[in-house]
C-alpha cells in the first residue's frame, strides 16, 4: 500500500509579551506556546491583545499601552489596524472573485488592467525581488495553481508533463507595469498571478501604520509566520523566538528584539506530505515545478514584514549558499537559514544576538497511514 503522512503547522514564531494578555481560543493549529508571558516590564504597562482570521491566517494585535495612555484608545487603533488588514484581503485575494487581483488575472493576455495604486505597488515590489533572488520568487507562480495538493485528504505527486506544461506561465518579467495608467498587464496566455507570498507581509504593514498614526509605537503585529515588532514592552526589548524546524513543541533560537523591523519564517513543515519516505512541501521552485530541496527553513530580519515575507521565499528555493549571499549583499537584512542538513546558517549581523540551541534531528521520514 502507498503510504503517505500529512501535517499542517501554521506558525514559526512566538513572542514573550509580558503579563495582561488575554489569549483567545483561537481555531488555528498555533503550538500553545507561540505567544506566552514571561517576564514583567518593569515599568508599568498594559498588554492589550486581539485576534482576528483573514487571508487565510489568524492576525494577532499586541500592543503595550503606558500609564500616559488610555486602553480604551488602545481598543480603537486596533480595530483601526484590523480595518487595514481587510481592505488588504479584499483588494489583494485571488479567492474573492471581485477583487481587483481577480480581476487581473481573468482580463485576455496583453490587456492591461487598470488597479489601485498601492496593489501596482506591491506587485512591483514583487519584481523587484524576483529581480534579487533571480526569479525564485515569482508571483506568476499561480498558474501551478491546482498542480500540486498539499491540503486534501490524498495528496499526490502530479504528472511531469503536467508540471512541464504549467512552468511555461511561470516569467515574473512577463508581468508589465504602466506606471502613469496605473495599470497591469500579463502578457502571457494563461498568466495568473498570486500575492500570498508578499500580501500578507504589506498588510501587517499597513496595520502597523495605522497604529503608529494612533499614537501606539510598542507593538506587535504577527499573522502566519510574519511578525513586525515596534517599541518595547516598558523599558525592556520584545524577546522572540523561532520554532524547531523538527519539533513544534520547542524553539532553538532566541533573541531580544533591541531593533525594530519584520522577522519572517518560511520552512518546509508548514504544509506537506511524506509520500514513499520522501518529504514533499508547499515551497516550489519556479525552473522545476517541484519543492525545492536544500532548505528547511529560512527566518529574514528585515524593515519590513512586505520585503521579509518575499524575500524568505526567494532565499529558501535560491538554498543556503546563494540565499546567504544575497542576504549579505542588502543593506539591513539579516537571515538565520537551516539547510537540508539541519545546520543553522546565520548572517554576518546576527552572529553576536542568536541564542541557538541544537535542532532536533528526528527519524527519518516513514511511510506510515495517512494521517493529519
Amino acid at each position: 500500500m502507498t503510504a503517505m503522512r500529512i501535517l499542517t503547522i501554521v506558525s514559526t514564531l512566538f513572542v514573550f509579551v509580558g503579563p495582561g494578555c488575554k489569549e483567545k481560543n483561537a481555531a488555528d493549529r498555533r503550538p500553545k506556546e507561540n505567544i506566552e508571558a514571561k517576564e514583567p516590564a518593569s515599568l508599568p504597562v498594559d498588554i492589550i491583545k486581539r485576534s482576528r482570521a483573514a487571508m487565510g491566517t489568524l492576525f494577532d494585535i499586541t500592543v503595550a499601552v503606558s500609564a500616559r495612555q488610555s486602553t480604551k484608545d488602545a481598543h480603537s487603533a486596533i480595530e483601526g489596524a484590523l480595518a487595514e488588514i481587510r481592505k488588504v484581503d479584499e483588494m489583494m485575494s485571488t479567492w474573492r472573485p471581485g477583487s481587483p487581483i481577480s480581476k487581473l488575472n481573468a482580463a485576455p493576455a496583453g490587456r492591461p488592467v487598470v488597479l489601485p495604486k498601492e496593489l501596482v505597488d506591491v506587485i512591483r515590489e514583487a519584481k523587484k525581488i524576483s529581480r534579487l533572488t533571480e526569479g525564485k520568487f515569482d508571483i506568476s507562480f499561480a498558474a501551478m495553481d491546482g498542480v500540486w495538493d498539499f491540503r486534501g485528504d490524498s495528496p499526490r505527486v502530479p504528472p511531469k508533463a503536467e508540471i512541464k506544461k504549467k512552468i511555461r506561465l511561470i516569467d515574473w518579467e512577463s508581468i508589465r507595469i504602466d506606471d502613469e495608467k496605473s495599470a497591469v498587464t500579463l502578457e502571457r496566455k494563461g498568466m495568473k498571478i498570486s500575492l500570498g507570498a508578499i500580501a500578507k507581509g504589506y498588510a501587517i504593514d499597513k496595520a502597523g501604520a495605522a497604529l503608529e498614526e494612533k499614537g501606539f509605537g510598542d507593538y506587535i503585529v504577527y499573522g502566519g509566520g510574519d511578525l513586525l515588532i515596534k517599541g518595547k514592552k516598558g523599558d525592556r526589548p520584545w524577546k522572540v523566538g523561532i520554532q524547531d524546524p523538527r519539533d513544534r513543541s520547542r524553539y532553538f533560537a532566541r533573541l531580544s528584539f533591541d531593533r525594530e523591523g519584520a522577522v519572517v519564517t518560511s520552512g518546509d513543515y508548514e504544509k506537506f506530505f511524506v509520500l514513499n519516505g520522501r518529504r514533499y512541501h508547499h515551497i516550489i521552485d519556479p525552473d522545476t515545478g517541484y519543492p525545492a530541496q536544500k532548505t528547511v527553513s529560512v527566518t529574514i530580519f528585515a524593515d519590513t514584514s512586505m520585503v521579509a515575507d518575499a524575500l524568505a521565499t526567494g532565499i529558501f528555493v535560491l538554498g543556503p549558499t546563494e540565499g546567504m549571499r544575497v542576504v549579505e549583499s542588502l543593506p539591513n537584512v539579516e537571515a538565520l537559514i537551516v539547510d537540508e542538513n539541519l545546520t543553522p546558517r546565520v548572517s554576518s549581523g546576527m552572529e553576536k544576538v542568536l541564542e541557538l540551541t541544537p535542532i532536533t534531528r528526528p527519524e527519518p521520514d516513514r511511510s506510515e497511514s495517512p494521517k493529519d
